[in-house]
């Protein structure tokens, strides 16, 4: 394997040291592939390990990717992709406990009253 894939496993370590150095007690990650991980993150966090399911409308990321200044800008890789990424984050909810699902709206609706359903 080569690119950023690749490179995932040493995520964690070089994460933790760097959250401790800025005495923070954790963080966070925003990859949409982090879910192919889940055996290694597992074993390197143990019930620390948590999930935030964010899904959304495809027709909207599919308007919003195709906006964005990175990445693919053709309907139907954007499409391909996320569809992809919705069955890792639906076989995460039906095999790991620790996974928040919040849609998006309800994140531009009220993000107070999400983020205290995280505790």
């Amino acid at each position: 394997s080569s690119g950023i894939n690749a490179e995932w496993p040493l995520r964690p370590g070089i994460m933790d040291t760097f959250a401790k150095a800025n005495d923070c007690q954790t963080w966070i990650c925003k990859s949409m592939t982090v879910g192919l991980y889940q055996d290694e993150l597992y074993r390197h966090f143990g019930g620390r390990l948590r999930y935030i399911y964010i899904y959304r409308d495809p027709r909207d990321v599919c308007l919003s990717f195709k906006e964005a200044p990175v990445g693919p800008a053709h309907y139907f890789i954007i499409s391909t992709t996320w569809a992809i990424q919705q069955r890792i984050a639906l076989d995460l909810l039906k095999s790991f406990p620790s996974v928040h699902a919040v849609s998006y709206e309800s994140l531009l609706q009220g993000k107070e009253i999400q983020l205290k359903l995280l505790d």
